[in-house]
C-alpha cells in the first residue's frame, strides 16, 4: 500500500471505534470508557425510534452478550471486560445481572439513564461544556413505551435479595425475635450495604455475604457467648434493633 492508497484508505475507513471523552472520565479510565460508549449504543434509539436491546425484564431494558463479544466489539479482553463492567456498575452506570439466554446463562446490562445523564451533565460542565439537562432528567410526558425504548424502569426494581437471603441472616442472629419487623430491618441494611455503607457500593451478592459475615462474627462474640451461657439472651438486643441501628458495622471485640 502506498502512501497515498493509505491516506485514502485512513480517512475513508469506518473501523472505528467511537468515545465520547466525557464517558472517559465518568467511567475512570479508557478501557472502561470504551466499554461504556458501546452499551450507551444499544440502547439509543434507531432511526425507526427503537432501542437495540435484547430483552425486558424487572421492567427495565437489558442487553445479553458473551465476554467473547465484547471482546470483538471493544477490543478488551474478557478479564477487561470483568474490571470494567464491575467499575461502570460500582459507579452507578449501569445494573447488571445473569439471566438464562436460551440454554446458557450471560451476564445482562441495563443502563442507569438517570445516573449516567446526570453525571455526563457534571462532566461537561466542569469543562464548561453544559448540556443544559434539567433537574428533571427524565421528562414526566414519557410514556411507557418511549421509556422502555431507552431502557428505563417503568416500575420500581426489586434488589435481588432474596427471602432465603434474607432468613438466612436472620437464623444467623443469635436471638429470634418479631421475625417480621427483623426481616424488615434486614432488608433494609442490606440495601444499606448496596449503597455504600462501608465505604462504597458492593454487588448485591457481595452486600449479602458482608451482612451475613457480620452478623456471624456478632454471633460468635465474646460478649454474646457469655450471655448465652448465663442464659441471659434477654440482655442480646432483638434483631431489629441491631439491624436498624448498624451494629454490624461495630468492630467486635
Amino acid at each position: 500500500m502506498l502512501t497515498n492508497d493509505f491516506i485514502a484508505w485512513e480517512r475513508s475507513s469506518r473501523d472505528v471505534i467511537d468515545v465520547k471523552r466525557c464517558y472517559i472520565d465518568i467511567a475512570g479510565d479508557i478501557a472502561a470508557g470504551v466499554l461504556l460508549s458501546q452499551i450507551v449504543y444499544y440502547f439509543l434509539p434507531d432511526r425507526t425510534g427503537n432501542s437495540k436491546h435484547d430483552v425486558e425484564r424487572d421492567g427495565r431494558l437489558w442487553i445479553a452478550r458473551f465476554r467473547e463479544q465484547w471482546q470483538d466489539e471493544c477490543c478488551m479482553s474478557p478479564k477487561q471486560f470483568d474490571r470494567c463492567c464491575a467499575e461502570l456498575e460500582k459507579r452507578g452506570l449501569i445494573i447488571t445481572d445473569v439471566f438464562k439466554r436460551d440454554t446458557n446463562t450471560v451476564k445482562h446490562i441495563s443502563l442507569n439513564w438517570e445516573n449516567l445523564i446526570a453525571r455526563v451533565e457534571i462532566a461537561n460542565s466542569l469543562k464548561g461544556n453544559s448540556i443544559g439537562i434539567p433537574q428533571r432528567v427524565i421528562p414526566t410526558s414519557y410514556s411507557k413505551r418511549e421509556n422502555l425504548s431507552l431502557g428505563l424502569t417503568t416500575k420500581k426494581r426489586e434488589i435481588p435479595f432474596s427471602d432465603e437471603q434474607v432468613e438466612g441472616i436472620y437464623q444467623a442472629y443469635p436471638r429470634k425475635k418479631a421475625r417480621g419487623t427483623a426481616h424488615k430491618a434486614i432488608r433494609a441494611a442490606l440495601m444499606g450495604i448496596y449503597k455504600g455503607d462501608f465505604t462504597e457500593a458492593l454487588p448485591a451478592q457481595e452486600a449479602y455475604e458482608v451482612l451475613l459475615a457480620k452478623t456471624e462474627e456478632y454471633a460468635a462474640s465474646p460478649e454474646v457467648k457469655q450471655k448465652l451461657q448465663a442464659k441471659e439472651q434477654h440482655f442480646i438486643p432483638h434483631p431489629a434493633t441491631w439491624f436498624n441501628a448498624k451494629s454490624y458495622m461495630d468492630e467486635q471485640d
